[in-house]
């Protein structure tokens, strides 16, 4: 799938969003409207230190994704954690830019993991979505959700 969520594993550069498969219609990408960000306390008692340096920025985000399908545009409402990193050049080398990092942990509607075929009974297609519903925040015990659909499968 070149819509792969696997590509929200890990810290997303602010500009490099990737583009997901639209949990709503299944067919177009989600794409960034506005995110928010929040420095944490912690991190704002840090810029009094004379070794300050921006990359001592975390935080929170919170934003919205929204289906770039005309038909759809349903919105997906993310949150997770912030950073500011310095960015890498073409050659590997670091650049002068601050840049925002995302991890994601939440998503309202859940991105599809997997996609089910039309015959997936409801019990199965239920245990998956409470799977994806906490891959972002807890993934072990996502796993354990999707151990019960598989097991929901063989028993049908």
């Amino acid at each position: 799938m070149a819509r792969d969520v696997r590509l929200l594993d890990g810290w997303v550069k602010s500009t490099e969003w990737p583009p997901v498969v639209c949990p709503a219609c299944g067919d177009g990408s989600l794409a960034p409207v506005k995110f928010h960000t929040i420095e944490t306390t912690a991190s704002k008692r840090q810029h009094a230190d004379e070794n300050w340096e921006p990359e001592y920025i975390t935080g929170y985000f919170y934003g919205v994704l929204r289906c770039a399908t005309n038909e759809c545009k349903e919105p997906v409402v993310v949150s997770g954690e912030y950073k500011l990193d310095r960015d890498l050049t073409a050659d590997g080398s670091w650049s002068g830019d601050w840049v925002a990092f995302y991890a994601l942990r939440s998503a309202v509607p859940p991105l599809r993991l997997l996609e089910c075929p039309e015959k997936t009974p409801g019990n199965v297609r239920a245990a998956l979505y409470r799977a994806e519903s906490i891959v972002w925040s807890d993934p072990g015990a996502a796993a354990n959700r999707m151990r019960t659909a598989v097991a929901e499968l063989l028993n049908t």
